[in-house]
């Protein structure tokens, strides 16, 4: 058998014996210094009477994470020789026991290179397929909050249930009790208190010594109802009761930096593009006739009611 049928067919197998070696191949590694270029024709491993050129050798560490790649390439090369070497004896061997002849070998080796030509496809699919910009514009509008950053104020007025301790001295509010007093610290804000010292005041949260300041938000570092609200509002404008696990917050919003289409629009495609990508290989499964015995898959419907019962 040649060595590139090898490759294609029994790659898969090689983390298992690299297993059985004691091999641990890391999670994390360091990149290597950059290799000495070799000659992608020049035979760089012998075993018995397969000669391994070194492009047929780069083929195959091919089918690892792109981790695990630079580690085969630099420090663990000698590793992943010796791993190949393993893998050459033992199937000479087994040829010459002509295991390679058994019905169940055959049906292992066409499933192993169908799955290793699906991830071809699969990598094929993610290069080629297309995405159009009307649906990155719909994909920027769905998450156009995670390219914003905002500058605000807050007075939290907590509720029952709160992971914030009750200040000494105050009554541990009920969630219809501290809606109202969200709602009427809201009303003296309109009509013109001044939002520092309200928050110095009434606020349950450790931002009130601040005047409620919180800073500058980003997208995932408040509660989802919060950032929403910020989403949605315009610098200078007072929310309405945003409710949290820690209770009602009136959010002043002091800032907000929106990034535009144009200025995403590449990151975008990258995010896009995994999920075009399997709706295209979706459609591909959805065209093909695909039937699982129920009974065998534990579909099969409930045996009907006897009807001499």
């Amino acid at each position: 058998m040649k060595f590139f049928v090898i490759v294609s067919l029994l790659g898969g197998s090689l983390p298992l014996l690299a297993q059985q070696q004691g091999t641990t191949y890391p999670l994390e590694i360091t990149p290597a210094k950059p290799a000495t270029t070799v000659d992608p024709n020049k035979v760089v491993l012998q075993v018995g009477d397969t000669r391994i050129t070194a492009q047929q050798l780069d083929d195959l560490i091919d089918v690892y994470p792109a981790a695990t790649q630079i580690f085969l390439r630099g420090p663990g090369k000698q590793q992943f020789a010796d791993t190949v070497t393993r893998m050459l004896v033992l199937a000479g061997e087994a040829r010459k026991r002509k295991m390679d002849q058994t019905e169940k070998f055959k049906e292992q080796i066409q499933f192993s290179e169908a799955n290793l030509l699906a991830a071809q496809l699969s990598q094929r699919v993610s290069e080629d397929v297309k995405v159009d910009e009307p649906r990155l514009r719909k994909f920027f509008e769905d998450h156009r909050c995670e390219y914003q950053t905002w500058r605000a104020r807050q007075i939290l007025v907590r509720a029952t249930g709160s992971p914030l301790p009750v200040k000494p001295g105050e009554k541990d509010l009920s969630d219809e009790e501290a809606l109202a007093k969200a709602q009427d610290v809201r009303k003296r804000l309109v009509g013109g208190a001044d939002f520092a010292e309200l928050a110095r005041a009434e606020s349950d949260d450790t931002t009130g010594a601040n005047g409620g300041e919180i800073g500058q938000v980003r997208h995932g570092s408040v509660a989802p109802s919060f950032e929403e609200a910020l989403c949605k509002m315009n610098a200078g404008e007072l929310s309405q009761p945003v409710k949290t696990q820690f209770g009602y917050h009136i959010i002043e919003l002091e800032s907000k930096e929106a990034k535009g289409f144009d200025d995403v629009k590449a990151e975008l495609e990258q995010r896009v593009r995994p999920e075009a990508a399997k709706q295209a290989i979706d459609d591909m499964i959805a065209k093909t006739k695909v039937v699982k015995d129920p009974e065998y898959y534990g579909d099969a419907p409930a045996p009907a009611a006897s009807k001499n019962k």
